[in-house]
């Protein structure tokens, strides 16, 4: 059975067509909040609340997302830094992806995914920088 990891786009995220590159090679399930659930403008703790309900990990470039506050065991959030444009943030989460290829990597996790570092913080408050694999 293959390590099938769904991912939740937040609606500040570029349209999942944009990401099927990684799609069409590996094993993920996309989502965006408001291109395939017809949602926006919903408050943090709903967009959270779908994630977790559905076990998806959810990506987002919004600062709101705070890790303190909302971080728990069944939570996933990847918080994409850095202002960058659709093709940027393309090439990141593609990076992410190498660097943490299995569901169980990311849950308990606040990921803060850079151009150049990737910073996690566990449930606990641990923290751990990361480089991107070349």
């Amino acid at each position: 059975m293959k390590n099938t990891i769904s991912f939740l786009l937040d609606e500040g995220m570029p349209p999942r067509k944009r990401l099927l590159r990684i799609n069409k090679r590996s094993s993920f399930n996309i989502k965006h909040i408001t291109h395939d659930y017809k949602r926006s403008g919903l408050a943090d703790d709903k967009v959270l609340h779908i994630a977790e309900k559905e076990g998806r990990v959810l990506v987002t470039i919004d600062w709101d997302f705070n890790k303190k506050r909302r971080i728990q065991k069944k939570t996933a959030i990847v918080k994409i830094v850095g202002g960058l444009i659709a093709k940027d943030i393309d090439d990141l989460f593609c990076k992410l992806v190498k660097l943490f290829p299995l569901k169980e990597q990311y849950f308990g996790k606040f990921i803060s995914a850079s151009k150049n570092k990737v910073i996690t913080y566990d449930y606990l408050g641990n923290q751990k920088t990361l480089s991107y694999l070349k």
